[in-house]
């Protein structure tokens, strides 16, 4: 983060991010559609009609790699039990 963001910001910002790291898209892509939730309005029970996140430009990746997938999820997970000591 460049600057600090508002809880609601982060939260929504976190959410999207991880869920994309986690579905093993790339850090760049999992970043924008981060950014993508952040500048979507979302209605909360405090605020009914909310207007756009203005935090959405503060995150930023800056990086020299030339791969950011971060995971290999095909070779990452370990075996279940039942397959690695068959009985």
């Amino acid at each position: 983060m460049q600057e600090s963001i508002r809880d609601e910001s982060a939260t929504t910002f976190a959410s999207r991010f991880y869920k994309a790291l986690a579905s093993g898209e790339p850090v760049d892509l999992a970043l924008s559609e981060a950014l993508l939730s952040m500048s979507t309005p979302r209605p909360t029970r405090e605020n009914p009609n909310p207007h756009s996140f203005v935090d959405w430009g503060i995150p930023v990746l800056i990086t020299l790699a030339d791969d950011l997938n971060l995971f290999n999820l095909d070779t990452a997970a370990p075996l279940p039990l039942l397959q690695q000591f068959p009985l």
